[in-house]
């Protein structure tokens, strides 16, 4: 099917929302899961004023023959609190426990008061990652928004027609362009549960990593790899700007950004350290 987008482009819709949608008419659809084979099927594109953003998938895997649980459901602070002790202390390539509450509310006042050691978060010594039978894919915002989505709020008066409600062609444009030349940084953060040496069912304390990719590709294909061959739950996303991210701005008030774009408009940060989720 193709359909028109606010820009006068002609898209494609995602293969993986036309096959679901044919998929869920069907009378086996409760018993056989979508199959998929790469992240661009794992993690389609969402471009903005586009239906069905939200809806819950079993796929299956093809390559590492594993049946995964996809939720594309939007974000919220509460979510960002949950998962910002290991995105502001947390190092890539390492496995943490999440600390009590206690102890993220002593990190946060020693935060606070500037005293706290970057070592003071200590990753497992001996981390032993289980496979989770059907792991979970949030394919949440930061991972589904494009550099080139439409932009719908135009401000400059670029139109001439007042009652025009479509996408701004130029604010799209200079936006993506302004985007492409920028450098996100895209986080993950995964989780599994930790195995034991003498139970091999493992010790059920959940356990967290975080990832760090330079492209929102790259981050979905590691979202796929995770998921996919170690069987580990991809549970948050988030994007910052190279530079302005969690270690540089530890500390700092959390401003969320509503569109991607937003990390380049031209407005103040105010202090803040600027979030996409």
């Amino acid at each position: 099917m193709i359909f028109n987008h606010g820009r006068g482009r002609t898209r494609s819709r995602s293969t993986s929302v036309e096959s679901f949608r044919s998929f869920n008419d069907s009378p086996t659809r409760k018993h056989v899961a979508e199959r998929i084979s790469s992240h661009t099927d794992l993690i389609p594109l969402r471009y903005s004023g586009e239906t069905d953003v939200e809806m819950d998938r079993i796929l299956r895997i093809m390559p590492f023959k594993r049946n995964v649980y996809v939720v594309s459901h939007g974000a919220c602070p509460s979510d960002f609190a949950q998962y910002s002790w290991i995105l502001n202390h947390g190092v890539t390539e390492r496995w943490y426990e999440q600390p009590s509450p206690e102890l993220q509310h002593r990190m946060a006042v020693m935060e606070a008061a500037d005293c706290l050691p970057e070592s003071f978060l200590v990753g497992l010594e001996h981390p032993n990652p289980l496979t989770v039978p059907v792991p979970r894919v949030w394919a949440s915002a930061a991972l589904t928004t494009p550099t080139d989505d439409d932009i719908y709020d135009c401000l400059a008066g670029h139109s001439v027609d007042e009652d025009f409600a479509g996408a701004c062609h130029q604010c799209t444009d200079e936006k993506s362009e302004a985007l492409d030349r920028s450098s996100l940084v895209y986080y993950l953060v995964l989780s599994t549960f930790q195995g034991s040496v003498l139970n091999t069912a493992g010790s059920g304390k959940a356990i967290y990593r975080i990832v760090k990719c330079g492209r929102r590709e790259a981050a979905a294909a590691e979202a796929f790899y995770a998921a996919g061959v170690n069987g580990w739950n991809v549970v948050f996303s988030c994007v910052t700007k190279d530079g302005e991210g969690f270690a540089e701005c530890r500390g700092k008030e959390v401003d969320r950004l509503e569109n991607l774009w937003r990390f380049v408009d031209n407005v103040e940060d105010g202090g803040k350290m600027r979030v996409f989720y």
